[in-house]
């Protein structure tokens, strides 16, 4: 028994509580020692009124963010009566930073939101403030008008194997230790021999140069090469181009989308043993698998089995004894597109 974990445990149940909107709440402890070496500790909790959310309103410094936020206002978990929670102010916090990061806010992050909320209206009510700051002197991501600023994607390297920090080089050096090949408008860098397709990458990828930035793209693309299964590690990272904008004032990004295969074939081996009855036997089967069969990204299965098991059967009064066999097996092509005889774009 340590008195200052039943302080510390009153302390968090009494944060918990106002979290969840009882700033009244009151929590106490009593202690009874029913033996010599035992204690009992029962917490009693108050809970009181809930207070609720009364009104919304909006001071957003930034006025070029004003529309996109109010647009979205029908997806906010912050609706009146409800009751007042923090993490009603964090999923409200993620979801504006994750819209403005889906509309070319690259650099946009929850910290440029707060909130101020205000309990003395009385009735249990709460006027809530949410206030979106306009970036700081010198901080990445802010235009010469000192708003937040929106970024465009001007090109896409791909970025096969080789040192994470390659393309950090100048073109010269990079010319030297690595190959490049441009394909559909992407640039591939590779070392010795890419042995898959270049449409491996550029068909599971949704980051386009010219397109406004967008964060739910990026988590797309990410996905849609991790479940290629033929790369051990997948980086996507985006350089900042200073002093260059597109023609719509727009704040330029290079996307380096870094791939490292990992190794195409794979093979597992199981071995059992089995007693039914007194009859013995064996089984094994072995599973293959290639994961670019065709260079294309294509998981290949193969799967065996072979087992073997003595019987016995009593026969006129005379015990006889055979074998049973069993062998099987069966395989498969994954293919990671469409094959149809029409070609389909999207």
């Amino acid at each position: 028994y340590d008195s200052s974990l039943v302080d510390r445990s009153v302390e968090q149940m009494g944060l918990y509580m106002r979290n969840r909107g009882y700033y009244l709440a009151q929590v106490k402890d009593t202690v009874t020692f029913p033996s010599d070496k035992k204690a009992r500790v029962t917490y009693s909790i108050t809970a009181g009124p809930r207070y609720r959310l009364n009104d919304l309103f909006y001071r957003i410094e930034d006025s070029t963010l004003t529309s996109l936020v109010l647009k979205d206002t029908i997806n906010s978990s912050m609706r009146k009566g409800r009751g007042f929670t923090t993490e009603m102010h964090n999923r409200e916090r993620e979801r504006i930073t994750q819209n403005l990061r889906n509309h070319g806010y690259y650099n946009f992050s929850r910290e440029y939101i707060y909130f101020l909320a205000d309990s003395s209206i009385g009735n249990y009510r709460v006027n809530d403030t949410l206030v979106i700051m306009r970036p700081p002197v010198n901080a990445s991501g802010r235009n010469p008008d000192g708003n937040h600023a929106k970024y465009a994607i001007r090109s896409v390297i791909f970025q096969v194997g080789g040192d994470s920090q390659e393309l950090a080089r100048e073109e010269a050096t990079l010319g030297i230790v690595m190959d490049t090949i441009w394909h559909q408008g992407y640039r591939i860098v590779f070392e010795d021999e890419m042995d898959f397709k270049p449409d491996v990458l550029v068909n599971s990828n949704y980051i386009v140069p010219g397109d406004i930035y967008q964060a739910a793209l990026v988590e797309r693309t990410q996905m849609l090469l991790s479940g290629l299964r033929i790369f051990k590690y997948i980086n996507i990272r985006f350089r900042e181009v200073e002093h260059e904008t597109d023609e719509n004032g727009n704040k330029i990004l290079d996307c380096v989308i870094h791939v490292v295969p990992g190794k195409y074939q794979s093979y597992a081996l199981e071995i059992e043993g089995t007693n039914s009855s007194g009859n013995l036997g064996a089984a094994g089967n072995i599973k293959y698998q290639h994961k670019n069969i065709f260079k294309g990204a294509e998981l290949f299965t193969l799967s065996t089995r072979l087992a073997r098991q003595n019987q016995f059967v009593v026969r006129s009064g005379t015990r006889e004894q055979f074998n049973t066999a069993e062998y099987g097996g069966d395989a498969s092509v994954v293919f990671p597109k469409f094959i149809l005889p029409a070609r389909i774009e999207k």
